[in-house]
């Protein structure tokens, strides 16, 4: 019933605009029933398809879509860069100066829906700088990208494949969110660090006193 009446609505405006617009409109009414049936069911037809498309592939595509919708949007509304505040957040975050100076981490988020958040990981580096932000930030990206790799074959410590692995995740989930302008990211990429110190250091701590005896 419910998308009965949605369907009776909807063809409701669209006969009222086209009305007013002078569209598809003749001096037969039944000619004018015919073209807005026709145009009615080839808007509807859509729909259809999409209405039997398995929920686990709908839902992923709308999340995925839309972080370029939600960065359009942004591109369109942004008035004023903010020059590093955004992405500097997590040092304002673990730091505590977000209680401290809390207008100066409390930018709007431009999104076109409220439900549906995901944003681009290059969201905030053109919310900071612009165009020239997402440059360097996928610059910094590759480059970090690249130095991981180069420890990962180089490295006996194996804690460096939990780096891997966390740099792996973001850039396959590019489109979730802005991981690198994310406390939690920055807490666990920290965490692991020391982790790879501890190890290392234990290591080599092993082994020095392997060479004493």
């Amino acid at each position: 019933e419910a998308y009965k009446r949605y369907a009776y609505e909807e063809a409701e405006h669209a006969a009222k605009f086209a009305e007013l617009l002078g569209e598809v409109v003749t001096s037969s009414t039944k000619k004018n029933l015919e073209l807005r049936a026709a145009a009615e069911a080839g808007a509807c037809e859509g729909k259809f398809v999409y209405e039997k498309m398995p929920i686990f592939i709908t839902q992923p595509y709308i999340y995925v879509a839309n972080n370029f919708e939600n960065f359009n949007c942004m591109v369109e509304q942004l008035t004023k860069h903010t020059l590093g505040v955004r992405m500097l957040f997590p040092v304002f975050a673990l730091t505590g100066l977000k209680f401290v100076f809390p207008k100066l981490t409390s930018s709007a988020v431009f999104l076109t829906k409220p439900e549906l958040t995901t944003l681009t990981m290059f969201y905030d580096a053109y919310y900071d700088f612009g165009i020239i932000g997402v440059f360097l930030f996928a610059a910094l990206v590759g480059a970090a990208a690249k130095w991981v790799m180069q420890i990962v074959k180089k490295s006996g410590n194996p804690v460096v494949y939990l780096f891997y692995g966390q740099i792996a995740i973001y850039l396959a989930l590019a489109f979730f969110t802005t991981w690198f302008s994310n406390p939690t990211t920055w807490f666990w990429l920290i965490l692991t660090g020391m982790m790879y110190l501890f190890v290392g250091y234990d290591r080599n701590k092993r082994g020095n006193g392997q060479e004493d005896e």
